[in-house]
C-alpha cells in the first residue's frame, strides 16, 4: 500500500504547499484586513507544473524498475563529496586572493551569487552522474 502512493509524494507535497500559502493569507486577512492575491497566484503557479509533472511521470513510466540503485547513489555520493569539496577550495584560493589584493570587504549579492552558482553546478552534475 506504500509503495502504490509514493510515487505521488511531489504532487501531494506540492498540493499542501498551496493550501499553506492560502492558509496564511487567510489569516493575513483575518489580522490585517488585506488578502494578497498575487502570493495566490504565484504559489498557485509553482505548484501546477509540479502537479503536472509528477502526472506525467507517473502515467508514462511503464515498467517497475526502480528510479535509482546501489550504482547511481554510490556514484552521486562520490560526485557530491568531491564537488562540493573542490568548490571549497576553489572558494577559500579566491577569498585567499582577494584578501592579498587588500579587499577588506566583500558585497553579500556576491557570496549569493557564489553560492547560488554552487547549488546550480551540483544539481546538474547530479542530474548527469544520475543518467550515467
Amino acid at each position: 500500500m506504500k509503495k502504490k502512493y509514493s510515487k505521488w509524494t511531489l504532487a501531494v507535497s506540492a498540493i499542501f504547499i498551496f493550501i499553506g500559502s492560502l492558509l496564511g493569507q487567510i489569516i493575513i486577512y483575518f489580522i490585517k484586513g488585506e488578502f494578497n492575491y498575487s502570493a495566490i497566484l504565484g504559489s498557485l503557479a509553482g505548484a501546477l507544473p509540479i502537479i503536472l509533472i509528477n502526472a506525467l511521470y507517473v502515467y508514462f513510466k511503464k515498467d517497475q524498475t526502480p528510479e535509482v540503485d546501489e550504482r547511481i547513489r554510490n556514484n552521486m555520493i562520490k560526485y557530491m563529496a568531491f564537488s562540493s569539496q573542490i568548490i571549497f577550495l576553489i572558494l577559500m584560493i579566491v577569498l585567499a586572493a582577494v584578501s592579498v589584493m587588500g579587499m577588506t570587504s566583500i558585497p553579500i549579492s556576491s557570496l549569493w551569487i557564489i553560492i547560488l552558482a554552487y547549488m546550480m553546478i551540483i544539481g546538474i552534475g547530479s542530474l548527469i552522474v544520475k543518467t550515467r
